[in-house]
């Protein structure tokens, strides 16, 4: 064999191995992504988080004087009045997280559906009916607030006690079994709209990704369009993105 022929045997040889690794490479990558849906999904739904809040989150914001902010001496006693808001104070017929709990647990769904406590239970950056921007987070506070492992907690435990109200589990993502007669949807869509809003400002991926299929699932069960879209304060903010892309697929 001359030395031509080894070599180009050699190069054939080479190829070949090289071919055969980079099969392997690819099936286990394939491989991994068969085994690793849940964390395939996980990321995308974290991607399109990210891209609504860059898109729609903390846009031209002016924080008036009379905002629990302003009023404050300083961003540790702005953040200790809104917890202390939204955990306990008692402002009479208005709800927060210690009542929502007592209603839950007494099986008075109806008045988790009735009372009022949108604008503290769920943060926002935006101007709302009932109080303007007077409970409206700027920027900086709300990463202050994303530091806090207790209050995101608790928050998670409001949105979930609504969602259990409205017969929806939210850490299964699907209708409970055997519900309360008042645990149903209430058709209260802009409460809908500023829970989802609050998970996408905060960023609380499996909860928004549950909240996304119970709007699915509410569509597709009472055979009618998207609640609350383009109306009122929030017509500029297109948060239904992630579900009519999922409507499109028929997921």
């Amino acid at each position: 064999m001359n030395k031509i022929n080894i070599i180009l045997l050699f190069i054939f040889y080479f190829h070949n191995c090289k071919d055969s690794n980079n099969d392997t490479n690819e099936n286990s990558i394939n491989e991994i992504e068969y085994q690793n849906p849940v964390k395939s999904e996980s990321k995308n739904i974290k991607h399109s988080i990210e891209t609504l809040k860059k898109e729609y989150c903390f846009k031209s914001i002016q924080i008036p004087n009379n905002s629990f902010i302003k009023r404050s001496k300083s961003k540790e006693d702005a953040l200790k009045e809104f917890k202390y808001i939204f955990r306990e104070k008692d402002q009479g017929d208005f709800g927060n997280l210690k009542k929502i709990k007592l209603w839950a647990s007494n099986n008075e769904w109806g008045k988790i559906h009735s009372f009022h406590y949108d604008w503290w239970m769920f943060p926002s950056d935006r101007s709302t009916s009932g109080y303007k921007m007077k409970f409206a987070f700027d920027k900086q506070l709300l990463k202050e607030l994303l530091k806090d492992k207790s209050y995101i907690d608790d928050y998670l435990e409001g949105v979930r006690l609504v969602l259990l109200a409205w017969g929806w589990d939210l850490k299964n993502k699907k209708f409970i079994d055997n519900p309360h007669p008042d645990q149903k949807w209430d058709s209260y869509s802009i409460r809908l709209l500023k829970i989802i809003y609050s998970l996408i400002l905060l960023e609380q991926v499996s909860e928004y990704d549950s909240v996304c299929k119970f709007v699915i699932a509410i569509i597709k069960r009472d055979h009618k369009g998207i609640p609350y879209e383009d109306k009122g304060d929030w017509k500029l903010i297109n948060i239904y993105a992630e579900v009519k892309e999922r409507l499109k697929k028929k997921l």
